[in-house]
């Protein structure tokens, strides 16, 4: 497979985000068109955090740069005037560039989510912290040049951002540590059959569990979902439980975006429908599958590194030129060496 020169690769990313920026925008403006409600995720708020957390802050100009157009185009279209969309992308562009900047600052640079440490610190200064003051400038813009109630926009601009952070910024940042464009272990030579079918059976259930439970069952038993994302977490990795939180939330905020599914109390109850949806996706993303799926990784970790530990240790013991025997506190032989064994016989006769 051929690779993108060097010289076009930057201007390559930067058109790849442009465009995912305007069709996460627009995918917003339509739910709300088609249902009247203001959908529970703002998702370019995840993804613009995630490019700027993988870039060096000396890009990060370039990076606002694409994401002005496409930004204030999809504001445009969406109805608001020229000077109130400049405010909102300025909000937007706050809460990244905080983000990104504390979340650097504790983990450093490039950030990876190489364990629960660098996720806690993810949500607990890029989904949490960041977006309050974006949301408070996003709200008085939202509030001067379209009289839209100050602290109701606030709580949907701080809610919105939560989620995308949580759901979209962690797929992305886990997906771009990986070598090449598939993941490890994805690639065609890596998986056997077997592996590629589990895949594929969890993605389809990803998809099609939710959306039973979801649309057939109260919204109480929309926690049934779960087994499913720990089968992710568990059999194959947090970059499969983050894809797997993506799908799942899309489902859900279909489901009950048009009225069924988790939180569908009441068609009349907008802010309940919502505050249920969010709960929902929040426990599902951190509590159900990423944390499990970067702790068992942690936990595999070191288990890796305590066997490679011990097998150096017994190598080393092995070659050594003098008989070794390492002792409990009441004297008995629990480990020996290779030339121990040469020497003595059970019971310590030479």
């Amino acid at each position: 497979m051929r690779t993108v020169p060097a010289s076009l690769r930057l201007p390559l990313q930067l058109s790849v985000f442009a465009a995912a920026y305007y069709l996460g925008a627009m995918a917003y403006i339509a739910l709300y068109w088609r249902t009247g409600d203001l959908p529970p995720i703002w998702p370019p708020a995840g993804l613009y955090l995630a490019v700027l957390l993988l870039a060096p802050p000396g890009r990060w100009p370039w990076w606002i740069a694409a994401a002005a157009p496409a930004g204030l185009a999809a504001f445009l279209i969406g109805g608001y005037g020229l000077p109130t969309a400049i405010g909102m992308f300025v909000a937007d562009t706050l809460a990244a560039v905080i983000g990104a900047w504390l979340v650097q600052l504790a983990c450093g640079r490039p950030f990876r989510i190489d364990g629960l440490r660098a996720f806690a610190v993810l949500i607990g200064a890029g989904a949490i912290f960041a977006p309050m003051p974006s949301a408070l400038v996003g709200a008085l813009v939202l509030a001067v040049g379209e009289g839209l109630p100050f602290q109701a926009s606030v709580a949907n601009w701080w809610s919105g951002d939560f989620t995308a952070v949580v759901l979209v910024s962690p797929l992305i940042v886990l997906w771009a540590s990986s070598d090449g464009f598939w993941p490890k272990g994805w690639r065609p030579a890596e998986m056997g059959a077997a592996r590629t079918a589990e895949l594929l059976a969890l993605l389809l259930a990803t998809l099609a569990v939710p959306a039973v439970i979801l649309a057939w069952l109260d919204w109480s038993f929309s926690f049934l979902a779960m087994p499913v994302l720990l089968w992710a977490a568990i059999r194959f990795g947090p970059l499969e439980a983050a894809l797997c939180n993506l799908l799942l939330a899309a489902v859900a905020i279909e489901q009950t975006m048009t009225g069924l599914g988790v939180g569908a109390v009441d068609p009349g109850a907008v802010a309940e429908r919502l505050h249920y949806l969010q709960v929902f996706l929040a426990f599902m993303a951190i509590g159900a599958s990423l944390t499990v799926a970067l702790a068992l990784r942690d936990w595999r970790t070191a288990n890796r590194a305590r066997a490679l530990g011990e097998a150096r240790w017994t190598a080393m013991l092995d070659h050594a030129p003098l008989a070794i025997a390492v002792l409990d506190t009441d004297g008995r032989v629990v480990s020996t060496n290779r030339r121990y064994m040469d020497w003595y016989r059970p019971g310590g006769e030479a």
